[in-house]
């Protein structure tokens, strides 16, 4: 009799361990589709259906904001960097780039400023957005008395280049000029930016990505025509 108990307890047991052993086998092959970037998108890219793919995953792997349909990313904007094979999320794209939240993408100690430009202060409209600028500052100096113009600040990224309808401007509509620029400053380089644009003029000159940070003493009138290139 007892030995019944246990053969009966053996066959419970490796019914239950059969079970678990299909569901836990069963659970492995499920299977749930997102979309992924099938290449490398840079920030600011339009999202085109070859940019992206649909793959199949393990549903522990995917994040709750996944998207889960190609038409869901086509036509929007990388508000960031995606690398290829990387899961598209909705806090990732965005279908109107001119809607971004910059604050987004700077760091703890960053702020965004908006420096207004003239063409021939902002090279003829020659800068887009990721470029890298310096800012030059032009006024007059009461304590050496004469104008100066000095470089305040140098490898300076762009966010953005915007139109005097407040929109990011498109070069490749017919119109668009811009009207300005919002950069990446430090609180206290916002300050000083602040201060320039109230008692003086702003110039940006265009930094090459592998240029390096060159020191500068400021011109003024008296070595105005110091080190001329002839």
């Amino acid at each position: 009799m007892r030995n019944n108990k246990y053969l009966y307890l053996a066959i419970v047991f490796t019914i239950v361990t059969g079970i678990l052993i299909f569901q836990f086998l069963n659970n492995l092959n499920k299977r749930e589709y997102i979309v992924v970037a099938r290449t490398n998108i840079p920030k600011y890219t339009n999202i085109s259906s070859s940019m992206v793919e649909v793959r199949s995953v393990h549903p522990s792997g995917i994040q709750p904001s996944a998207v889960r349909e190609i038409k869901h990313t086509t036509g929007n904007y990388a508000t960031v960097e995606i690398i290829s094979g990387e899961h598209i999320l909705k806090s990732k794209i965005s279908d109107n780039r001119d809607s971004k939240d910059f604050a987004g993408e700077l760091g703890p100690e960053e702020r965004a400023i908006f420096i207004p430009l003239t063409l021939k202060q902002g090279l003829g409209g020659g800068i887009h957005r990721g470029d890298l600028v310096d800012i030059i500052y032009v006024s007059f100096d009461p304590i050496i008395g004469f104008n100066i113009s000095k470089t305040m600040m140098q490898r300076v990224v762009v966010l953005d280049v915007r139109s005097d309808h407040g929109q990011s401007v498109d070069y490749s509509e017919k119109g668009q000029t811009m009207h300005g620029i919002i950069i990446v400053a430090t609180a206290q380089e916002s300050e000083k930016i602040a201060y320039c644009l109230e008692n003086g003029q702003i110039y940006v000159s265009k930094h090459p990505y592998n240029g390096k940070i060159v020191m500068t003493e400021g011109i003024y009138y008296e070595n105005l025509y110091k080190d001329l290139r002839y």
